[in-house]
């Protein structure tokens, strides 16, 4: 019986050919699955604010008192916040981080856990200067911290490189819903902010 040497192992030019057209079809298959980085952090910022936004929404309904959701685009932050009384001296109160690290629940987005997607632009009830949203007891969008008139809703932009995604708040319902934006129109276009 004749053993086989380690010079007589090896690997014929079909069998490469076949493994390299394999790797090749994974590769087509999986890196669109993946997709691009910048468009999945986008996603966790978009994630992040329309839980937020829900959040300040039931605190709203569960505690019969006006909560908001403040954003500050210049510093790619926003904080969901107990609506104080008139007179209170503020007017918007950070409610406590639903996470047992006894701080308040403001959010950057602009922290390396984002990776760089930031807010870009926020503006509701018609005004693109106005970058808050107010739910009543109800749950449903206002015009202000003291209002009973309905609100128009709004939209907030997110944006990691050439990726971008509209959260649109539904007047009446307060409803959110996610559009992705064409990255050019979102570098220089107003929001419409509601209405």
């Amino acid at each position: 019986m004749r053993k086989a040497t380690a010079s007589g192992r090896a690997f014929t030019a079909v069998e490469i050919l076949v493994v390299i057209a394999l790797l090749g079809l994974v590769a087509l298959v999986v890196v669109p699955l993946v997709g691009s980085g910048t468009a999945v952090r986008a996603q966790a910022v978009v994630r992040s604010i329309t839980s937020d936004l829900a959040l300040a929404q039931s605190e709203a309904q569960a505690n019969q008192q006006r909560h908001a959701v403040v954003f500050d685009v210049t510093n790619s932050t926003y904080a969901v916040c107990r609506v104080l009384p008139p007179g209170a001296g503020e007017l918007y109160q950070p409610i406590a981080a639903p996470t047992f690290t006894g701080g308040v629940h403001v959010v950057n987005t602009a922290r390396s856990a984002f990776g760089g997607a930031r807010i870009t632009a926020a503006s509701f009830n018609g005004n693109p200067a106005e970058s808050v949203v107010i739910f009543d007891e109800l749950g449903a969008p206002v015009l202000g911290p003291d209002s009973e008139d309905p609100g128009t809703g709004g939209t907030v932009r997110v944006q990691a490189g050439s990726t971008a995604y509209d959260i649109v708040v539904e007047p009446v319902t307060g409803r959110t819903t996610v559009r992705r934006v064409d990255a050019q129109a979102a570098g220089g276009a107003q929001l419409a902010g509601g209405g």
